[in-house]
């Protein structure tokens, strides 16, 4: 019974977790929901191979030892990354992020003779392990480091990712503000926020684990197992969180961003364009510019939209023209004043930024475009159009 059990636990959560990161995987145009698919691609494979590293099946299959080892590196990595896309989705993975994966690189190198060596070798290696009584043991045969080393690196990049997380979450809101959560859906905050507080209580039980077991030799596995246990609820609770509200993926909105005002031009009710612009069309650009925000992206072009919304590039121009009377670049910098004022009104940080620091977080690509959309679209300068607004607030 106890096997079957654990037969279901790691092949069938792993299938649906394999399936559902592939499928993250092959979504198109979001960094945070490939992301999301690696990691748990990667969770599927933990999971299947370590049925095979149970102490029962370990020298039955011991082609399998040591391969978990370098993915733990990547938990750290690939957790802050998916968060930093999920509050940013318009950020660029710009090459420095590879630096993360450094380690998991590193590891694996230094552990390829290993896992080209002979069935005998492994197994050799295995039964001092198990002699031994702990898996940081090793025979010294391979690596360039200790795998002793390796489990105090691992869980201390564990510790300062988290650490780093909590920063950069704290660094979001202190930014953002916290009107954000009044006016956003909630769903990503409370999903960042959740996953967060798992994340620190499995960082509590590393640290007891090190301090227990490292620092002052109590022996117990009991630690170890709670911190499994804690970040697979972790993980089970992000694929479920995920199939319950897909649209997280899309990253933090601003529902009421628009107003009723132009909300009810985009809406084909009681519009006398309802039979030149199809409904379908006009929900689609408005999803993309209310909940993701496409217009804060400097090198938004209207290609861009037709690739993302299926929606050919001559009917979304007619569309925005006859909804609201903007050629396509009027209409993308119209949404990026009124971000930039909506911002104003709720973000006292804002008030201290410089003129191009507004426009780059407005979307503009530097101060002379903000400059000159302000005078199309409002006959002011960009010094002019943030005076009037700092002074109707």
């Amino acid at each position: 019974m106890t096997e079957l059990l654990s037969v279901l636990f790691h092949f069938c959560l792993g299938t649906l977790f394999l399936l559902f990161g592939i499928n993250l995987i092959l979504r198109k145009g979001l960094i945070a929901s490939i992301l999301l698919g690696i990691q748990f691609t990667l969770l599927a494979i933990t999971l299947i191979i370590s049925y095979y590293l149970t102490e029962n099946n370990i020298l039955d299959y011991p082609y399998f030892f040591r391969s978990l080892s370098p993915p733990i590196y990547l938990v750290g990595p690939l957790s802050i990354l998916i968060q930093k896309f999920l509050l940013y989705p318009n950020r660029k993975f710009k090459r420095i992020y590879f630096l993360h994966f450094v380690p998991f690189f590193l590891h694996t190198v230094e552990y390829i003779p290993f896992y080209l060596s002979s069935t005998e070798t492994k197994v050799n290696e295995i039964k001092f392990i198990i002699k031994q009584g702990s898996l940081s043991a090793s025979t010294g045969n391979f690596g360039w480091l200790p795998m002793s080393v390796h489990e105090n690196l691992k869980g201390l990049s564990i510790v300062i990712y988290s650490i780093w997380i909590g920063f950069d979450l704290y660094n979001y809101f202190r930014i953002k503000g916290f009107h954000i959560l009044n006016r956003s859906n909630k769903i990503i905050i409370k999903w960042i926020l959740i996953d967060f507080i798992m994340k620190v209580v499995a960082v509590l039980f590393i640290v007891y684990y090190f301090v227990t077991m490292k620092l002052i030799g109590i022996k117990s596995s009991t630690e170890l197992i709670i911190i499994y246990i804690i970040f697979s609820l972790n993980y089970l609770f992000e694929a479920l969180y995920l199939i319950i509200n897909p649209q997280m993926l899309v990253g933090p909105t601003l529902s009421g961003f628009f107003s009723k005002r132009e909300l009810d031009k985009f809406s084909t009710k009681n519009n006398n364009t309802k039979k030149s612009v199809p409904e379908g069309h006009i929900i689609k650009i408005q999803n993309l510019f209310e909940t993701e925000l496409v217009f804060l992206n400097p090198d938004l072009k209207i290609i861009n939209i037709s690739e993302r919304t299926g929606i050919s590039v001559s009917q979304i121009s007619s569309s925005i023209k006859q909804t609201h009377g903007l050629s396509f670049p009027e209409f993308v910098n119209s949404c990026r004043l009124t971000y930039l004022k909506d911002e104003l009104s709720h973000n006292p940080i804002w008030k201290k930024y410089t003129i191009e620091a507004l426009a780059f977080e407005a979307g503009f690509k530097n101060r002379q475009t903000f400059h000159f959309a302000c005078k199309s679209l409002h006959g002011l300068s960009a010094s002019e159009f943030l005076f009037k607004i700092k002074n109707n607030n």
